[in-house]
């Protein structure tokens, strides 16, 4: 059930999570890292070329490589 504020927006009701909504929580987040773990990858991969069109060194592909895949 949704109810009015005084300013319009709709609130939404509380949620309640079972076993199924903490799971699905939990693999979309490891999705997530996979997902960033992969994009570091490629972008290790690229030349210093390819790198300087997009406006970065390979010194900031070095940092963003050397975090763990949890970390945004």
């Amino acid at each position: 059930m949704r109810s009015k504020t005084w300013s319009g927006f709709q609130q939404q009701p509380a949620r309640r999570f079972g076993v199924d909504g903490v799971m699905a929580v939990f693999l979309r987040g490891v999705a997530e890292g996979f997902r960033r773990a992969r994009q570091r990858r490629d972008l290790a991969a690229l030349s210093d070329h390819n790198l300087r069109d997009i406006g970065l060194t390979r010194s900031d592909v070095e940092g963003e490589i050397g975090k763990p895949f949890w970390r945004a």
